[in-house]
């Protein structure tokens, strides 16, 4: 049975979760637009909505060697992960990856540009 309460948490919930993909959505085009990107790898689903045909990945590598197994699966030409996730130790000193927003010390979102 639902009630008014469960309907107000899941309206404040999507609302929110709206919210923060639209932010981040923001924060993505500002650095990766200028490239015009094909695929990224990225859990924001409003930023490949708004930017068809870009294809978006939702599903981030869990460690390093998922990441090399999806370096060799796909082509993608971004990564783009919260700056607490952990996978962020495997991109700092990758050669393959350079970070566009280093110079932004307190980001949300760290923003690696794939070098082939």
């Amino acid at each position: 049975h639902v009630d008014q309460r469960h309907l107000y948490f899941f309206y404040r919930y999507k609302t929110t979760n709206h919210e923060d993909q639209d932010r981040q959505a923001r924060i993505i085009e500002r650095y990766v637009d200028a490239f015009q990107p094909r695929r990224l790898v990225a859990r924001n689903y409003l930023y490949g909505l708004t930017h068809y045909p870009v294809e978006m990945i939702w599903s981030l590598p869990q460690d390093r060697h998922e990441l090399i197994r999806l370096e060799r699966t796909l082509p993608y030409d971004f990564l783009v992960i919260h700056r607490i996730n952990p996978l962020r130790r495997a991109l700092i000193h990758n050669p393959h990856y350079r970070r566009l927003n280093k110079d932004d010390k307190g980001a949300e979102l760290l923003i690696w540009r794939r070098l082939y």
